[in-house]
């Protein structure tokens, strides 16, 4: 889908407030590992309405899990909507995958929302083009799920970071989710509109389930098997990170290219090499992890002959959430800015860029810290090498990489005796000189020069100073003689 720009700017403050206090000691394991004891489930929530393919009106249900309220302290969260499949014609929420999925990713901080949508049936799903027209529907029931979400229209505290929205699902709800994250409405099939009495037009991608106006982009896609009518529309735009995990003798959905079932009657559809491809192309971030000999739903199914969970489920789920943290939200803190060559025992300030809603959490070594400011610190140094680190957890308590810089606390000393001093300067440092200055000549670039008589001469770098015939120069870059 095209990159939505938002009418309006939320204040950012509010956007990353806080219930409870945030931690403030830069160092937290949320999202990375199941840091919450308790969750909450709160089911049968009703996202929308829509006609079905009976033409009924159809209630839109989703069940929306999250670490439990008392153990809970930010007020916005990351969302994973996760879609059942079963070819469009079968499937829930409750499917014990859908509800592993959101458990265990919920008792890691994210809040995670397993949805209904509306299905097919056999007999119908058989005919040309209907299951075009089922997965349309499938496709704008998870944004009217996504859209309720955001407006949270009955204040149930849902508290979703819009920028930090995921999408999810195997087989059927792996295409929805990717077409949910990537369909563009000039690029709806031709099935899904007006084309006879008995197939009506499906309407626009968000014109379906509920009015509400929340424009959305999705963060990232979890790919468990699914395809595209098209991998050009995985386009560069739209940049979203995918990762992708597929059998490669999948006969359901195609893990190369070819028609659902291998039943001729189905379009073709383009699986996880083509869009392994195109996402390589475009530039993407994006993980694929092709699983040899394996078929479809390889995490194991709720049929008499495989129950879920087979020994895929692990690898598979730490592959999809370490895809969440590692390839979408870890990010690099901010360098220190400041001077990193300096005088022993003198003080120095240091800055990063302001987030609002981050904390930041600074340390050195080899120096006292007199005071911070959240994006700001004041820093003694002794003498000798020394570092200065610093650790941004952003407000919804993603820890950036730790940047260090190092720090020269040393003195270089130069002697002169005689009427010239001449020397190499790469940095501003004070210049300190008894005796009484003939003249002096400027080459390159400015650098400070402090007389005791209170005389100051800017000098440049490669520069020369004649004195008198009786002086001392001291040369500490420091002042000091």
């Amino acid at each position: 889908m095209t990159r939505v720009t938002s009418l309006f700017i939320f204040c950012l403050a509010l956007l990353c407030g806080q219930i409870q206090a945030q931690p403030t000691d830069c160092t937290s394991d949320r999202y990375q590992e199941r840091v919450f004891n308790n969750i909450q489930v709160t089911s049968d929530l009703t996202y929308g309405n829509a006609q079905n393919v009976v033409f009924w009106n159809q209630s839109l249900e989703l069940d929306f899990y999250e670490p439990a309220p008392a153990e809970e302290y930010l007020q916005k969260r990351p969302l994973v909507v996760m879609i059942f499949g079963g070819a469009y014609i079968l499937g829930s929420k409750t499917d014990p995958d859908m509800v592993a999925w959101c458990d265990s990713l919920s008792h890691r901080g994210y809040v995670c929302a397993s949805i209904e949508y509306r299905l097919d049936n056999a007999a119908n799903f058989a005919l040309f083009n209907q299951g075009v027209r089922a997965a349309y529907r499938a496709i704008q029931d998870g944004r009217a799920a996504i859209r309720y979400l955001l407006e949270d229209p009955d204040n149930l505290g849902f508290n979703i970071d819009p920028d930090h929205i995921y999408i999810g699902g195997q087989s059927a709800g792996a295409i929805t989710a990717i077409n949910v994250a990537h369909l563009e409405e000039a690029e709806r099939p031709v099935a899904t509109t007006n084309y006879n009495i008995f197939n009506p037009d499906l309407g626009c991608l968000d014109c379906s389930g509920n009015n509400y106006v929340q424009p959305f982009e999705v963060a990232g896609i979890i790919d468990l098997w699914g395809a595209v009518l098209d991998p050009s529309h995985i386009d560069a735009y739209d940049d979203i990170p995918m990762v992708l995990i597929h059998g490669d003798a999948d006969n359901v959905v195609p893990y190369d290219s070819g028609p659902p079932f291998n039943v001729p009657l189905f379009p073709t559809m383009y699986g996880a090499v083509p869009m392994d491809a195109q996402l390589t192309a475009n530039g993407t971030c994006h993980q694929f992890f092709p699983y040899p000999g394996e078929g479809h739903t390889i995490y194991g199914t709720t049929s008499t002959i495989i129950s879920f969970p087979n020994n895929n489920w692990e690898p598979i789920y730490n592959q999809g959430v370490n895809f969440l943290y590692d390839k979408t939200m870890a990010f690099d803190s901010p360098v220190p800015m400041g001077n990193q060559v300096i005088c022993p025992g003198l003080t120095e300030t240091y800055t990063v860029p302001m987030t609002i809603g981050s904390i930041y959490c600074w340390s050195a070594t080899n120096g006292t810290i007199l005071s911070q400011n959240n994006n700001q610190v004041t820093v003694q140094w002794n003498q000798g090498m020394g570092s200065l680190s610093l650790t941004e957890t952003t407000c919804i308590d993603i820890e950036g990489t730790t940047q260090t810089i190092t720090i020269d606390g040393t003195s270089m000393y130069t002697m002169a005796n005689g009427n010239m001093l001449t020397g190499v300067q790469t940095a501003p440092f004070d210049y300190e000189v008894q005796g009484p200055i003939e003249s002096n000549q400027l080459v390159n670039g400015p650098i400070h020069v402090d007389y005791d008589s209170g005389t100051y001469i800017d000098l440049k770098p490669d520069f020369e100073v004649t004195l008198g015939t009786s002086f001392h120069a001291f040369i500490d870059g420091c002042g000091g003689q």
